[in-house]
């Protein structure tokens, strides 16, 4: 079989794989291992991971090429040699962009924030007796080299991986029986993109929980990232961090601002402040249960749903006061139920002046409702 640069590839004799960097002749590639390293591999000790180019070689249609006609987009032509080294092999193969290579080009325009979480998701409801599958959630732009270890256990445990862009990687299964050796890790993070991007620094950090929290059910929420309630642990949060920036010197400004209008005229004040906030301004409001109260424990799915429809009029009704231009309701994915609520309230004829729609998926992913009004 005849492999070309950039093709993924595995091991059939040994672990792990790597990306073809370099075609020495008819029988040798040159691989670059997920560790950074580059080997000369026999092309019979290899096989192909890379379904675009292997189905293509095969004459089978690949999942671009589906995509490609159900939005009737031109095909685009790339030619690369199947090995240059060889002279009796005198044509060019034609392939199309790899779904990986679209997705650096959208790299370029995307955000730079990064939020990362660590989650432990349980093998079965009752989490006293289930196990817990650890992962690591890759909720940005950039591709993550992690090294993750912990102190605590009897046995120390570590493990290393590279994390694609908004993704999320298995790191371990916990059995019930050792999530009390649980509460020391240590994370050191490095980022980077494959196309021009802002340097991050890397990052070492010390992360402690509580052994009781895995038998506590309220710890186990509805979230954005597995089907399964799961304790979601934030790692690096920069969207939070630069709400709160934003926030502390939006209130610096106000409170500057009051105290002017105070000196001068405190009847006028209230009105003042009104005016100058801008017309377009966008409110978020999350409406996960965690958000709005410290303890849902007890509570059944109505009540929860009763709260958040309770703190969505609120809010709604707030922003149409203030004259907002915009209000986002994260309410995340779940069985539906919330976001429907949503839709049926303001389809009713009290707010039929307002208009919705699904929010930005780049900010919020599926679970976010824009309401302009």
């Amino acid at each position: 079989m005849k492999f070309i640069k950039g093709e993924k590839v595995k091991f059939l004799n040994n672990v792990g794989g790597g990306v073809v960097v370099k075609v020495l002749n008819n029988n040798m590639v040159e691989v670059k291992t997920d560790d950074g390293f580059e080997y000369p591999v026999l092309v019979d000790e290899l096989i192909s991971i890379d379904e675009d180019i292997t189905n293509r070689q095969y004459g089978f249609k690949t999942e671009t090429d589906k995509v490609r006609e159900k939005v009737k987009m031109p095909k685009k032509e790339v030619f690369v040699r199947f090995n240059d080294d060889d002279e009796d092999d005198d044509f060019d193969e034609i392939i199309y962009p790899l779904p990986s290579q679209v997705a650096e080009k959208e790299e370029e325009n995307a955000s730079d924030d990064i939020n990362l979480f660590f989650a432990f998701v349980p093998t079965e409801t009752n989490i006293e007796k289930a196990d817990f599958m650890a992962y690591l959630v890759n909720d940005s732009n950039y591709y993550i080299m992690l090294n993750v270890y912990n102190n605590s256990a009897t046995e120390f445990w570590n493990k290393q991986a590279t994390i694609s862009p908004n993704s999320k990687e298995l790191l371990d299964t916990f059995k019930n029986s050792k999530v009390n050796e649980l509460e020391d890790f240590t994370f050191q993070l490095l980022f980077y993109k494959k196309t021009k991007h802002d340097k991050k620094a890397v990052i070492q950090k010390e992360l402690k929980i509580n052994a009781k929290n895995f038998f506590l059910p309220k710890k186990f929420v509805e979230n954005d990232f597995f089907y399964e309630d799961s304790m979601i642990i934030s790692l690096l949060n920069e969207d939070g961090m630069r709400e709160a920036i934003e926030n502390l010197v939006k209130k610096d400004i106000e409170k500057a601002l009051s105290e002017k209008l105070k000196a001068q005229n405190a009847e006028k004040n209230s009105n003042f402040i009104k005016n100058i906030q801008p017309k377009n301004q966008e409110k978020i409001v999350d409406l996960h249960i965690h958000e709005l109260i410290e303890d849902e424990s007890g509570l059944s799915r109505n009540d929860i749903l009763e709260i958040q429809m309770k703190k969505f009029n609120s809010e709604l009704e707030d922003a149409i006061k203030k004259h907002l231009g915009r209000i986002v309701f994260i309410h995340g994915v779940g069985n539906g139920r919330l976001k429907l609520e949503i839709s049926n309230t303001l389809k009713k004829p009290k707010y039929k002046k307002l208009s919705y729609q699904d929010a930005s998926f780049k900010e919020y992913g599926y679970g976010a409702t824009l309401v302009i009004l």
